[in-house]
Order: structure tokens, then C-alpha cells, then sequence
């Protein structure tokens, strides 16, 4: 009654909406968080009721026919109206899952009204529009029940979750007009509630814990046996089926208990392996045999030995890699197929389906979902080891030992209460990398410390195989996108112009293989020196490329204690390789430089050099991490004195002076030392992380002024794409 009466069609519904929506929100924050004992309040049942004004209310607004988005005409109300009413259609899904978590019967028996009242419209009333109705019923199975999730906390909540099941089978609403859609949309609805528990496996874990009635879980089961056969049959009748039906008869079989469940899985696998011959519901048919790998492994991680459980993994896995080698997946389906794995299998995916499965592949979509997926495994572990539903691995790794489910949510003794989304892996993985793109606070202290979240997977064994992939496929990204902007090491220069499109899935791996750099050991890749071409791709051509390589190099300076000196050199040898010309890559090389040395003077003046003692590697490890190239640092900056640019003198001073008290500092730190951290080397010296010479604290700071330069330093090796630079 608020809205003003001038306000007319998608311009009302706009006011409309918003109105509803605000309503809606404050009554998801008071029905979660209103408390247990209240529930029986006289106020509390007629407000969250089957006749509450919240449930009514989203009820009625998934059931509303709006007008059409274009009668508006303004381009900007139909984005607006549109927008606000899939707003106002998720608050109600939002309120409907929140009821029901308090109350699933109320919400069931509503649902079940209205979807009747749809599908079989009483012929009083006049004639009905079954296209309307059809889409309120998209709106009530995609918007409305979209948040109600089945629990099995108590018999109470197994009884609804199966009065929900028998309630909405999807072969008891036909209605007049294309009644296969009407199933369609039921049979999705229900799938997509019972993924969550195929990943948490429940209620079957509940039921071994004797947590649960055993009378209600055996009901539970034969209606879930039931249901799978009646979806076989359905599935089979027609090829139109398969696309809503083939999800829905996957998640009844991974809900089997395990008699029937063992009797099904052949079946099944036939079934999905028959449909993927074709093109036409391939992807369908890769996320249902995921999803049967995703049961298989929740079943037997704990009493199958693991060569066994690998063996049968490998059996499924290496046709669907085939499908994704020859182009038959998408880049985000790829994703999707290693997410559950990842999270519940590391020790199986990371070898199998990483390093010999998408990254062995001459596909550049395999390789950059291969080098995501395997980016967001090593950032997320740590956070997922940290969760209080995973737990360690204990013993050995035997070839006969149950595979550990080290980093999946295992079920604790003595309960049965796990998550119903995805763990921290798994999303990981399907999104490509972390939240925020950046690299998280607790891998970069692990990397510090000279460990590493592989540690925690118990896939250590993997490294050497690592570090064979990621250097041949640098070796063959960068000569197509690294060497191709200008001088310098790996494609320094002048910023140019951007790639041609069809260079861009190249640039697209290149820039997946820098962001890899600072969490896999780069000095241990096989066949290249990743730190050599590191700092030419920060001015490199391609913008994507430049912010990655700049990301990387702080990443490896904060993380990598015992790099420190080998970026700072690797700095200073990329921009005395520029061009004198090339004034503006030359400031900002030398501003890098400046910044990598301020960011480990602030480490130093931290206290972060505490940390130094406890790296793992002992004195050596301690010694590479205050290591300073000073010698040629300087001799970096006395050689820029000489450049035509002002700007470019006046770095060169400031880092002369910068290098004098970086060295100060470290000496300092050094002092605070225990002798057997503080001792020198060997006097045949370092290695600096480049093949050259690295004078260390102690040995740099007993060099006279006249030895700071060297006399004949030996030249660098050569590294790909670049010319030996002329040591300064």
C-alpha cells in the first residue's frame, strides 16, 4: 500500500519486491536465531507456522506471475525488475530452508499443496494456463526448497527426511500437459538434496554408529532402494530422460545400504559408461561417475587395501581422462571431475589425475585446469588439516594399508553430525585456486619453516615428480609466450601490445606455472632454472603475465627465506640485461629491487629472524636464509651510476646505501644465532640460486673494500630464452 500509485508495471514490481525482500530478510534473522526453548511460544508457532506470515509469504511470491521484464521498455527497469525479483525469489528459498530446519514437516506439506494444486488444477476454475504453471512449478522445485537440507541427527529428522523422499517421488505428478517435465524438475530437485549426503555419507554412517532407530533406517533404505529401481526404469524408457534422470539414479545408488549397494555399482557403471559413448550427455555422465567414486572411496577409505581401491579408481578414471584429453570437458567440468578427490584422496589425486592424468596431456585446456587444481590442493590443505572433521593419517603409507582419508571429512567416533558442503579442498579446487586469489597466511608460514602442506597429505613421495612436469612444461610454454616481448631474461622489455587470441591459452598456462613457482620449491624444477626467467616476466608484454610474475616474487621473498639473495641477484641480473633505451623497464626493475630488499629488512626488523634458528636443514638452512650476495649487489648499483637517467642514478645510490644496511642488519641477526647457525661455509662459498658465487654474512663481511667487485666472476649458465648477462 506504500508504493506510490504512479508507479506501474515492472516499476511497481521493482517497489514490490524490495519491500517483500526487507520483510523476508528480517524474518531469516529472527528464525535463526530464535532459540530452542522458544520454539513452543504461542507467538513463535503462529509466526513460523504452516499459516506464519514468513512461509505464506515465500509461498505465494515463488507462485506470483510476473509481468514480463521487457513490457518495461527502459533497459535499465528491466535489469533492475529482473534483478530484484531473483533477489526476493532467493530470500524465499532462504526462509522455506530455515523454517525447515526447525520444522521439515510444515514446509513438506506446503510444498506438497501447492505442487499438487499445479500439476492437477481444479477444472472449476476456468481453464487452465499450463505454461504458467509449469513455471511457478520451476520456481517451487529451483528457488523454494534450494535450501532445505536433510539431517539425521535424531530419529526425528531420518523420519521427515524420508516422509520428504516418499512425499515428492516425481512419478506420482503427472499432469495434462508435458508431464515429463514436471518429473524432470522434481528429479532434480531431489538430486541436488541428495549429493550433499552421498559426500558426507549419510545417513549410513549414522546408522553404524547405532546413532539412529534401525527400524527407521531400514524404512529409509527400502525407500531408497524403491526409488532406484523405479529411476532405472524411467532412465532407460527414453533418451529424453537421462539429462535430469541420470543424477537422481547415481545419488539413490550411492545411498543404497551396502548389500545393495554392491549388488547396484556394476550396473550403474555400465549404465554411465554406455550414455558417455555419446556426445550428448557426456558431461552428465562424468559428474554421476564422480559422484560413484566420491561413494566408493567414503565406503572403503577405512577397510580396502590401497592398491586395490586405486586399482578400481583407476579403472573409471582413465576413460573419463580420455574424454577430457580429447576436448569433451570444459575447463570447469575438468575442475569439477578432481574436486571431490582432491579432497577425500590426495595421495591418489595429485599423482594420478594430476601429474600423470591432466598435466600429461597435450591439451592446454587439460594442463591449466591440471595446474589450477593443483595450486588450490596445495594452499588449501593446510586450512582443511586444520578443520576439526579431518584427521591425521597415523603409520606408514604400506601398499596394503586402507587408504587415509587424511584430508576428507571423516566421520569422529561417536558421531554423525558432518558438513553438507563441500570441504575446504574440494571448493578449492572447483573455483580454480584460493577465494582471493592470494596466497594464504598459513602456506606461506609452512614454506617458511621449510616445510610443506604436501607433508600433510602424505603425498611427500610425489616432489620429484613434480618437479619433472612443472619444468618441462615451462620449458614449453616459454619459448611460445615468454621469450616473445623483448630482451631480458625470459621476455623482459617494453610493454607492448597484448597477445593475438590464439596465444592466450598459452599465456593462460604461463601465468598458472609463475603463480605455482612459490609453492613448489622452484629451485628443484627439472630441466630449468624457474628464478632465471622469473623477474623477466615482470615486464613482460602481457599484463596478465607481469602482475603474476610480481605476485610470485614477493610471494617467494616473504616465504622463502633461503631465496631472499637469490631474487635480489636474479633482480639486479634481469635489469643490467635491459636495454639502455628501455628507461622506464629499467626504473622499474630497480624499484623491485628496492622493494624486495625493504620488504626483507622488515622481516629482520620484525624479529622474523628468530625463525631462522628452528629451519628445518640445519646450519646450512640457516645460512642460506642470511646468505647476501653483496659483492655483486653493489657492483649492480656502482654500474648504474653510469646510466644517462637521473631517476635511474638516484636508485642506483639508494641502492648502494640500501644493500650497505641490509648487510648491517643480517650481520646483526646473524650475531643473535646459536655458533652452529652462525658459522660460515665452506670457503669455496655459496651458490646463490643462480649457478653463481653467493658470498655469505660472514664472508662478505670480512671482504675489504677493494675485493667488492669482483676481478673475473664466472658467467652465469644459460637459461631459457635469454642470453648470459655480463656480471657487473
Amino acid at each position: 500500500n506504500d508504493v506510490p500509485k504512479r508507479a506501474v508495471g515492472p516499476e511497481r514490481d521493482v517497489k514490490m519486491a524490495a519491500a517483500e525482500s526487507i520483510f523476508l530478510e528480517g524474518a531469516l534473522q529472527v528464525v535463526q536465531q530464535r532459540r530452542r526453548e522458544s520454539n513452543t511460544a504461542p507467538e513463535m508457532v503462529d509466526f513460523f507456522g504452516a499459516r506464519g506470515l514468513p512461509l505464506k509469504l515465500a509461498f505465494h511470491w515463488l507462485s506470483h506471475s510476473w509481468p514480463p521484464a521487457s513490457d518495461a521498455g527502459i533497459p535499465s527497469v528491466q535489469t533492475e525488475a529482473a534483478a530484484s525479483r531473483l533477489h526476493l525469489l532467493g530470500m524465499c528459498g532462504r526462509v522455506i530452508g530455515a523454517v525447515a530446519a526447525t520444522d521439515m514437516r510444515v514446509v513438506v506439506a506446503k510444498f506438497t499443496e501447492e505442487l499438487t494444486e499445479k500439476v492437477s488444477p481444479d477444472p472449476k476454475n476456468g481453464k487452465p494456463n499450463h505454461d504458467l504453471l509449469r513455471g511457478q512449478v520451476q520456481r517451487l522445485c529451483m528457488h523454494g526448497m534450494r535450501h532445505v537440507a536433510l539431517r539425521f541427527d535424531t530419529d526425528q529428522q531420518l523420519k521427515d527426511a524420508t516422509a520428504l523422499l516418499q512425499a515428492c517421488r516425481p512419478w506420482q505428478y503427472t499432469a495434462l500437459v508435458k508431464k515429463s517435465q514436471i518429473h524432470h524438475m522434481l528429479a532434480d530437485m531431489l538430486a541436488s538434496m541428495l549429493w550433499p549426503l552421498v559426500w558426507s555419507d549419510r545417513p549410513r554412517v549414522c546408522a553404524s554408529l547405532a546413532a539412529l532407530d534401525p527400524s527407521l533406517t531400514k524404512v529409509w533404505f527400502d525407500t531408497v532402494g524403491s526409488m532406484k529401481a523405479e529411476a532405472a526404469e524411467w532412465v532407460a524408457s527414453h533418451t529424453k530422460h537421462q539429462a535430469a534422470g541420470l543424477p537422481f539414479y547415481t545419488a539413490l545408488v550411492c545411498l543404497l545400504d551396502d548389500a545393495r549397494y554392491a549388488a547396484s555399482l556394476d550396473a550403474a557403471l555400465d549404465t554411465l559408461f554406455r550414455v558417455l559413448k555419446g556426445k550428448e550427455y557426456r558431461a552428465t555422465c562424468v559428474r554421476c561417475l564422480v559422484q560413484l567414486a566420491t561413494s566408493f572411496i567414503n565406503r572403503n577409505k577405512r577397510s580396502m587395501p590401497r592398491a586395490k581401491l586405486r586399482e578400481w579408481l583407476d579403472t573409471m578414471f582413465k576413460v573419463l581422462l580420455n574424454v577430457a584429453r580429447k576436448g569433451g570437458l570444459t575447463r570447469e567440468e575438468q575442475l569439477d571431475m578432481v574436486a571431490p578427490i582432491a579432497e577425500l584422496a590426495p595421495e591418489y589425486a595429485v599423482p594420478q589425475l594430476l601429474l600423470n592424468g591432466l598435466l600429461n596431456s597435450e591439451s592446454q585446456d587439460c594442463r591449466l585446469a591440471g595446474l589450477k587444481a593443483l595450486y588450490a590442493v596445495i594452499t588449501a590443505l593446510p586450512a582443511a588439516s586444520a578443520s576439526p572433521f579431518a584427521a591425521k593419517e597415523e603409520g606408514g603409507a604400506a601398499n596394503d594399508a586402507p587408504v587415509s582419508a587424511a584430508h576428507g571429512y571423516v566421520q569422529p567416533a561417536g558421531a554423525c553430525t558432518v558438513p553438507q558442503a563441500f570441504g575446504e579442498i574440494a571448493a578449492a579446487v572447483s573455483r580454480g585456486g584460493p577465494a582471493d586469489g592470494k596466497l594464504p597466511a598459513d602456506v606461506a608460514e609452512m614454506l617458511r619453516r621449510r616445510s610443506h602442506p604436501f607433508d600433510l597429505a602424505g603425498v611427500s613421495h610425489v616432489w620429484e615428480q613434480v618437479w619433472a612436469v612443472l619444468g618441462r612444461l615451462l620449458t614449453i610454454t616459454h619459448p611460445e609466450r615468454g621469450g616473445g616481448a623483448g630482451g631480458g631474461n625470459g621476455g623482459g622489455g617494453a610493454v607492448a601490445t597484448g597477445p593475438p587470441p590464439s596465444a592466450s591459452m598459452a599465456s593462460e598456462v604461463l601465468v598458472a606455472l609463475i603463480r605455482l613457482m612459490p609453492v613448489t620449491r622452484p629451485e628443484s624444477w627439472k630441466g630449468v632454472r624457474p628464478l632465471d626467467v622469473l623477474h623477466g616476466y615482470t615486464t613482460h608484454a602481457e599484463a596478465s603475465i607481469r602482475t603474476a610474475a610480481l605476485e610470485a616474487v614477493h610471494d617467494i621473498m616473504s616465504s622463502s627465506p633461503h631465496l631472499r639473495n637469490s631474487l635480489l641477484v636474479g633482480c639486479a641480473s634481469h635489469v643490467s640485461s635491459l636495454s639502455d633505451d628501455n628507461v622506464l623497464a629499467v626504473r622499474d626493475g630497480m624499484a623491485l629491487l628496492r622493494e624486495l630488499m625493504s620488504s626483507w629488512q622488515a622481516d629482520l626488523a620484525g624479529e622474523q629472524h628468530e625463525l631462522y634458528g628452528s629451519i628445518d636443514g640445519g646450519s646450512s638452512g640457516a645460512r642460506d636464509a642470511m646468505g647476501l650476495s653483496v659483492a655483486r649487489l653493489e657492483g649492480f648499483g656502482l654500474s648504474q651510476l653510469c646510466s644517462a637517467d637521473e631517476t635511474v642514478r638516484h636508485s642506483a645510490l639508494a641502492i648502494i646505501h640500501q644493500v650497505r644496511e641490509l648487510h648491517i642488519q643480517l650481520v646483526e641477526a646473524a650475531a643473535s644465532l646459536p655458533p652452529a647457525f652462525a658459522a660460515s661455509p665452506s670457503p669455496g662459498g655459496g651458490d646463490d640460486g643462480s649457478g653463481r658465487h653467493r658470498a655469505t654474512v660472514s664472508e662478505a663481511g670480512a671482504l675489504p673494500a677493494a675485493h667488492l667487485l669482483p676481478a673475473s666472476p664466472a658467467p652465469p649458465p644459460p637459461h631459457l630464452g635469454a642470453s648470459p648477462m655480463p656480471p657487473p
